[in-house]
């Protein structure tokens, strides 16, 4: 047994030795500097760890786990949404992502090893089932989400949205342990929500699809022939990758060049408004760390081009493209591959900021009977109302 471990361990390392020295021969004939940065200086790095970890570990560990360990962690170290998928999972995750309604509402994200609730949808059976955006989803089932992907998360539930099996799911709600049944059957949600807080409108982004635009020509066009001239955008938990509908929304409110898609600095494509604004009224944004991709983008462009303020939490920081590639080997690479930017050609890649921040410490302190979004409303109806100055809400942060 430890003659035929031994001679595994010394075949896997002479694979590697090979795959590393042809590394290193690529990168010198391409002039790369042995320095402290250098590829084939990582690459035998790599080739110590593995074999270490080989001779050394535990228990015997598979050549081909630890390679698919790597793979996977090549891909996580870039941004929460860059995915490698192993070929025999590859059909799987596409049926997945071809059925948008298949995770019961949940926008979900891996952050700092947390897989937690960015959104739900509104009308969703996620919403139905009380599921709020933060809540840390600990368990699916019987299984475990420490080292679940966000894309085996999201193929499970499509496979049991096939046939409506409902699945439990246990949560942590501001440390509290919570227990709910998602029901994946089927569901409709709404573009645009609309009410009345207070006397004053407001319109919550729901999806960012093709049927959003003209949902928000139809509000606003509405508010309009109403007499209104001010009104609340409520991008809370407006979490979505259709980023590009972001601008089709955003040329209702304003002029101009909305913003660009860029890939490593170089602008590749250019967004500008198409007709005459609808809405010119005032315009405050209600934004918070579910706010992400296309609710990022919008908050961007309408505090560009409609002088909109925001108010409330820092968004999520990332509006990105991905891309999907095809390996030899039938696996699945997705990467982000560009970032969209908003009329000041800065990308978003990191939090955008509010205007006027709203801090969950401000609740747990005096406002123990309202919640995060109860204070990020409240402020928002202020401002809009002219009740609170820019510089007085810098004085108090």
């Amino acid at each position: 047994m430890m003659k035929a471990r031994a001679r595994f361990a010394t075949l896997s390392l002479l694979v590697v030795a090979v795959v590393v020295g042809a590394t290193v021969l690529v990168a010198a004939g391409r002039g790369d500097e042995a320095g402290e940065d250098s590829l084939y200086k990582h690459l035998t790095i790599f080739s110590e760890v593995f074999g270490l970890v080989r001779q050394a570990y535990v228990e015997e560990t598979e050549a081909e786990t630890l390679l698919l360990g790597a793979y996977e962690g090549a891909a996580d170290a870039l941004d929460a949404f860059s995915v490698y998928v192993p070929a025999d999972a590859a059909a799987e995750y596409r049926t997945s992502r071809e059925s948008p309604r298949a995770n019961g509402g949940l926008f979900l994200v891996r952050d700092r090893g947390w897989l937690y609730v960015a959104g739900v949808l509104e009308g969703s059976p996620a919403e139905r089932a009380g599921i709020e955006r933060g809540d840390v989803v600990a368990r699916v089932a019987d299984r475990s989400t420490r080292d679940l992907d966000v894309w085996r998360l999201q193929a499970e539930l499509a496979r049991r949205a096939v046939t409506g099996t409902p699945v439990e799911l246990e949560l942590l709600r501001r440390g509290e342990r919570q227990i709910v049944e998602l029901d994946l059957a089927p569901f409709e949600v709404p573009a645009i929500a609309r009410e009345t807080v207070d006397g004053v409108p407001l319109l919550r982004a729901v999806t960012f699809g093709p049927g959003a635009a003209p949902a928000w020509r139809g509000a606003l066009e509405s508010l309009g022939a109403e007499g209104a001239t001010r009104v609340l955008v409520d991008l809370r938990g407006a979490a979505s990758e259709e980023v590009e509908g972001a601008f089709a929304i955003a040329d209702l409110f304003g002029a101009g060049v909305l913003g660009s898609l860029q890939r490593r600095g170089v602008v590749v494509e250019t967004f500008e408004d198409r007709e005459a604004p609808v809405w010119e009224g005032e315009v405050v944004v209600l934004i918070d760390r579910g706010t992400l991709g296309a609710g990022e983008l919008l908050a961007k462009i309408l505090q560009g081009t409609a002088g909109a303020r925001l108010v409330g939490e820092s968004t999520y920081g990332w509006a990105g493209h991905r891309d999907t590639m095809e390996l030899r080997s039938g696996a699945l690479l997705l990467i982000t591959d560009g970032f969209y930017a908003g009329p000041d050609g800065e990308v978003i890649d990191a939090s955008l900021e509010p205007d006027y921040e709203i801090r969950d410490l401000w609740r747990r302190i005096g406002n123990r009977d309202k919640t995060i979004d109860d204070l990020i409303l409240e402020r928002g109806l202020e401002v809009l109302r002219g009740e609170v100055q820019v510089e007085a809400e810098a004085a108090a942060a």
